[in-house]
């Protein structure tokens, strides 16, 4: 229980990390780790007690503590899915290992959660990740460099060759998300991954889709959360 817990509130700092990472990455990026958090609205800058992750929000009822105005519920949802996210690890990782793995799981779920929200990846995000999995595949999983290469080119050719033929359905990132899950698991666990990601966003998206047939018709779904979420079953299981 305590391993659980300490995980969790690991990974709700970390997914209150992740909301300045999506925010500032394409207009500051140095400001990631130089700037200050200020309030959308009044542009006062944040202290301590607006910035504990998920609680600060349910303690101002969702406000700004200075000017009251709404603020946006991205934020906490971000630090509550990472942190459970980090708390479900403790099932299979201890402590260590997940501390280890936490580079990898940053970086990934800043492509994810930029794709979710803006559908557009940066590349400094996307090309970082490519180059972690690379070395976790080698260091921490510990497989073969020819397995790491042959299914990181399996996974990246999956949606490579899917790109090539529509485009309006596979992004040019979706290909170096099959690279980056072949890197890491550099076995059949490749393209297992990806057939459960398109399993969970048919199951997801399919309903939503007859729902809201109108307002979401011609628009790109965003592949990256589905990938990660095939790529985290597959990890834990």
């Amino acid at each position: 229980m305590i391993k659980f817990l300490l995980s969790f509130i690991w990974g709700a700092c970390l997914g209150s990390f992740l909301t300045v990472i999506t925010h500032r990455i394409q207009e500051d990026p140095l400001g990631i780790i130089t700037g200050r958090s200020t309030c959308p609205h009044c542009k006062n800058k944040l202290k301590a007690q607006d910035l504990v992750p998920i609680f600060s929000y349910i303690i101002y009822r969702g406000k700004c503590r200075m000017c009251e105005n709404t603020i946006d519920n991205k934020y906490p949802i971000i630090e509550l899915i990472t942190a459970l996210i980090f708390a479900i690890l403790t099932f299979k990782f201890t402590l260590i290992e997940i501390l280890f793995l936490t580079p990898l799981f940053v970086i990934f779920l800043a492509n994810v959660y930029q794709d979710a929200l803006t559908q557009q990846v940066e590349t400094k995000l996307l090309y970082g990740l490519c180059i972690l999995s690379f070395f976790y595949g080698m260091l921490f999983f510990k497989h073969q460099i020819n397995y790491i290469f042959l299914f990181g080119l399996i996974g990246f050719s999956f949606f490579y060759i899917q790109e090539l033929l529509n485009k309006n359905i596979i992004g040019d990132a979706d290909s170096y998300i099959g690279l980056t899950i072949g890197f890491s698991f550099a076995s059949l666990k490749t393209l297992s991954s990806i057939f459960l990601a398109y399993w969970v966003a048919v199951l997801t998206m399919v309903p939503y889709f007859l729902i809201r047939y109108k307002t979401i018709k011609n628009k790109k779904v965003a592949l990256i959360p589905f990938l990660f979420t095939g790529f985290y079953l597959n990890l834990i299981f």
